[in-house]
């Protein structure tokens, strides 16, 4: 009987823990981590460079294509920190 007794108990435990998870309200952690808002601009910055490069060099075909990029990215970092 005593068998019985434990394994209720660590059965209701797991039930009352796993509801406990479920029903909780969303952490910071649901939140969009800042590093990923700094990882979208380091890739703008990144794409602007490549764009400045090659405007330097006069190829304003890949130029266009990479501030392109840069202009994406940017906002998709401004969009990631006003969400966060």
């Amino acid at each position: 009987m005593n068998g019985f007794k434990s394994i209720m108990a660590v059965a209701l435990t797991v039930t009352t823990i796993g509801v406990g998870g479920l029903v909780a309200t969303p952490s910071a952690s649901a939140q969009v981590s800042r590093s990923v808002c700094g990882g979208l601009e380091k890739k703008g910055s990144t794409a602007y460079a490549v764009g400045s490069f090659f405007q330097a060099y006069g190829d304003y075909q890949w130029a266009t294509y990479y501030f392109g990029k840069a202009a994406a990215y940017f906002d998709a970092a401004r969009d990631c920190l006003l969400r966060s």
